[in-house]
């Protein structure tokens, strides 16, 4: 059983150890993540293809910031609290100032 957590930190690893592109990296969190026997806590493995769409279309969030918006998408109609004006680029998420 692994949480998304262990994905954000796998991804941090890829991209400043490995210099891996996004493509290759996207790849890698699709063969984890579909791997026999892996299990993601709370279900939270459903948000990885939504997850790894945004972090393929938008190379300036995070992985995590990507993973965060489709959370958003999901179950907040979109919107989504943040300092950060990337979040405006996302097609559906509507970003408001703290």
């Amino acid at each position: 059983m692994i949480s998304m957590t262990v994905i954000f930190g796998t991804v941090f690893v890829l991209e400043s150890v490995y210099s891996l592109d996004r493509q290759a990296i996207a790849h890698s969190v699709n063969v984890i993540a579909r791997a026999p026997g892996i299990r993601f806590l709370n279900d939270e493995g459903r948000f990885v293809d939504g997850t790894v769409v945004l972090y393929l279309a938008h190379p300036q969030l995070s992985f995590a910031d990507c993973y965060h918006s489709a959370l958003s998408l999901e179950f907040c109609d979109g919107e989504i609290y943040t300092y950060d004006r990337d979040f405006s680029r996302i097609s559906g998420v509507t970003r408001f100032e703290p």
